[in-house]
């Protein structure tokens, strides 16, 4: 996907310090999030069938309906968390090229003759 981005203006892929900070934090918590969902989301599509799971659905007062819900709702935070997850990792990936883009770009300042230069002191007042 990044390889599909246009680098004529890597300018504009650029964060600063707390775009970037921002972009870490949510990236983190967002994998631990998607982590804790993808546990009950599995423990739900393995062992619905069980017997053992059907009594303690029925121990918690749940019934198969509303267990199949809370999987289903749970399956769209997956989806959801998944896709952030995909943005901040592009983001992050597509600012640290486009400061690789940058620093290659910069040319030497090679055959300037600086005798040619006047330097001239302004006063302030």
């Amino acid at each position: 996907m990044i390889e599909l981005v246009d680098w004529t203006e890597p300018e504009k892929y650029l964060l600063n310090k707390y775009q970037k900070d921002w972009l870490y934090f949510a990236l983190r918590e967002a994998k631990r999030r998607h982590e804790e969902l993808y546990g009950f989301w599995l423990v739900i599509s393995k062992y619905k069938d069980k017997l053992w799971f059907i009594k303690m659905q029925k121990n918690c007062g749940q019934t198969e309906e509303d267990t199949m819900a809370e999987f289903n709702r749970r399956a769209k935070l997956l989806t959801h968390l998944e896709k952030s997850i995909e943005e901040y990792e592009f983001k992050l990936k597509a600012h640290q090229m486009a400061q690789e883009i940058l620093h290659k770009s910069m040319t030497p300042y090679t055959g300037i003759n600086l005798s040619n230069h006047k330097l001239t002191q302004q006063s302030f007042f």
